[in-house]
């Protein structure tokens, strides 16, 4: 779906009033550009903005409050997983080198396919000069939900040419490769991994997700 902001409200609101009784977990899943916007409802503090089709944006933060304790009983005590392909911000990371002993497996792939392709930003528009980090809001993780961005605050996040967003290709190689007996953290957490391990070959940077979870069951 590529929708503008009414109808992605619109059809958020009719899944929130869904009955989810006959249900184990809930997952939501958005690819989109986003940014900081102001967040009149947190004190005027920049928030974590997905932008829809019209150029309009919802918060990230509204969106994972519809399907909290409070406001969607049917999903209490039920994992409840987002999952947010989207910019943070236009800030680049260079990242910190390391000790390295030897290359994996997976890193030798992420060369390979590098040198064959192109990485671009996932931002709209970019700016090349070091920008002051803003002060920003916390998203507040409710009991049972995992919210999994693509990148820390600030930053850009990456896509590229023939495997399109890092951190989408990753997870679906991941999980097409994985044992279904496997805690999904577990999986999450070797998207992480193989990101980390990944760079923009022109300019050397980096793109690692975040995690942030009150998650009480596997």
């Amino acid at each position: 779906m590529n929708l503008e902001k009414k109808k992605l409200e619109e059809w958020l609101a009719k899944v929130q009033k869904m009955d989810f009784s006959p249900y184990d977990s809930f997952l939501f899943f958005i690819s989109t550009h986003g940014g900081m916007e102001v967040n009149i409802r947190r004190n005027g503090e920049k928030d974590h903005a997905l932008y829809c089709s019209d150029d309009m944006f919802v918060f990230t933060s509204a969106i994972v409050e519809l399907f909290n304790d409070e406001n969607c009983p049917t999903l209490k005590g039920k994992p409840k997983i987002f999952i947010i392909q989207a910019c943070r911000g236009t800030q680049m990371d260079t990242g910190v080198a390391v000790n390295k002993i030897t290359e994996t497996k997976s890193m030798l792939d992420n060369r390979n396919s590098t040198e064959q392709s192109s990485d671009q930003s996932d931002v709209k528009t970019r700016e090349d000069t070091w920008v002051e980090p803003e002060k920003t809001t916390a998203l507040k993780c409710d009991n049972d939900m995992l919210v999994m961005y693509a990148i820390p605050p600030g930053y850009s996040a990456w896509r590229n040419s023939l495997d399109g967003s890092w951190m989408i290709h990753y997870l679906h190689q991941e999980i097409s490769q994985s044992k279904r007996t496997e805690n999904f953290l577990v999986h999450l957490t070797r998207v992480c991994k193989l990101m980390s391990e990944r760079e923009f070959t022109d300019r050397k940077l980096k793109a690692v997700p975040i995690i942030e979870h009150r998650l009480q069951k596997k």
